[in-house]
């Protein structure tokens, strides 16, 4: 199967509030939201004659730099424009690839969905915690839960007391589901949490949704180790350029 021709014929996960943008070749982008926040360039795939030419125009579009996904299918000369203009590699992703072939485990009773706002706000408060991401809280907090749909797009957390120590959301395309947001809180790393929520997101893609294959994009020290060690392949690298002044990258996209 060609993975990366059904993960591209869909519509991306975006920040919240950004506005997507693309053009006649093929290119993909999102424009921040009133905040600044999710402010991306995701793919760039202009004729090389005119790459700078375009890159400056589309600069000029974005209130604040974007960061810049570089796969190994992007113009040439991307990457070279980018450290020629400050740009600095903020992140290596690793897009790792579970078969819808591959044998999963059944999801465990440890796992909970979230489904109310109290649960959103442990999981976000989490997020804040480990991706530095905005704390949600009155409206925003309900547009985020409004966003999380049984046959499109969830999440789960595991919790420790009153504290939420563990999460990742699930969201479903046509052929495929996205496993993104993976996070444990750093005081219980090591004891299994994390991939004990990719199990349970595994499972429900798999075996509930029926998807062909699910696919994650996980951090090159951290999360992809992790993920190999369980099946998943790894599919191909992409860097993340980021402008001179930093940006984060979202788990609730």
């Amino acid at each position: 199967m060609d993975y990366i021709a059904v993960i591209e014929q869909s519509t991306p996960e975006i920040w919240p509030g950004s506005t997507l943008w693309h053009d006649e070749w093929g290119s993909l982008g999102t424009f921040p939201d009133g905040a600044g926040l999710g402010s991306e360039i995701m793919r760039f795939r202009v004729p090389r004659r005119i790459m700078a030419e375009r890159l400056d125009a589309l600069m000029k579009q974005y209130r604040r730099k974007p960061l810049v996904r570089v796969s190994p299918r992007e113009t040439p000369g991307l990457t070279s424009w980018l450290i020629d203009h400050q740009y600095r590699l903020h992140e290596r992703q690793m897009l790792m690839i579970w078969s819808g072939h591959a044998p999963t485990r059944p999801h465990s009773p440890l796992v909970q969905e979230v489904l109310t706002p109290e649960q959103l706000a442990g999981v976000n408060a989490l997020d804040h915690r480990v991706f530095h991401d905005p704390v949600l809280e009155g409206a925003n907090l309900h547009k985020e839960l409004q966003r999380l749909q049984p046959d499109s797009r969830r999440l789960f957390y595991v919790s420790a007391g009153d504290q939420v120590i563990s999460a990742g959301g699930l969201t479903r395309f046509d052929r495929w589901a996205l496993l993104w947001g993976g996070e444990t809180h750093p005081d219980f790393r090591q004891n299994g949490w994390y991939r004990l929520v990719v199990e349970h997101r595994l499972f429900i893609a798999l075996n509930q949704w029926a998807v062909d294959f699910a696919a994650t994009y996980a951090n090159n020290e951290t999360s992809a180790p992790i993920l190999a060690k369980m099946g998943f392949q790894l599919w191909e690298v992409h860097d993340i350029y980021a402008p001179p002044q930093t940006s984060h990258i979202s788990s609730l996209l």
